[in-house]
């Protein structure tokens, strides 16, 4: 299913990086809910060192692998969610994520508003408070979904690509 709906993704020119974000918030509002209510003490001490090192790469401004930990963040709550067919639905479109979210980051203040949001998520793991942490999912992808289309944080330098955040 993975590699199938990845080669679907990469064959489409025409595919609209706002018709992945539509799935990406389905799949992923879910999968934050679920993880809220599922996840394993294990589960939770990989969400933290995520964002822990996510932080230790903001720090030394390595955004290559902030980016790296931003996406694996996503990828280890799916894991949380004891879904598999989440993760593969959050997989099938990696690719898109991932250059997306790389081009996001090179604007300030976007990877240190993706910590805070990852953070708070993981709060509301950590609480198994699944309402709340798909509040916190809603709100982070509302967020991404500005910055692609074109609502950089104050300050930010001007994008060159509305399309491509």
């Amino acid at each position: 299913v993975t590699a199938s709906m990845r080669l679907f993704v990469r064959g489409r020119k025409d595919l609209h990086y706002g018709k992945v974000h539509e799935v990406r918030t389905a799949v992923e509002l879910q999968t934050a809910g679920l993880a809220a209510a599922r996840a394993t003490p294990e589960d939770v001490a990989r969400l933290r060192q995520l964002c822990d090192d996510y932080q230790k790469a903001i720090e030394a401004d390595d955004l290559p692998r902030a980016s790296e930990l931003d996406f694996q963040f996503h990828q280890e709550l799916a894991k949380a969610s004891g879904n598999e067919l989440l993760v593969a639905m959050l997989e099938s479109i990696a690719d898109v994520l991932r250059e997306v979210r790389n081009q996001a980051m090179r604007h300030p203040g976007v990877a240190e508003a993706g910590l805070k949001a990852h953070r708070w998520i993981l709060d509301c793991v950590i609480a198994g408070d699944a309402e709340s942490a798909r509040r916190a999912m809603e709100k982070h992808l509302a967020e991404a979904e500005q910055h692609w289309r074109g609502g950089w944080p104050a300050g930010a330098d001007e994008q060159s690509d509305p399309g491509a955040s």
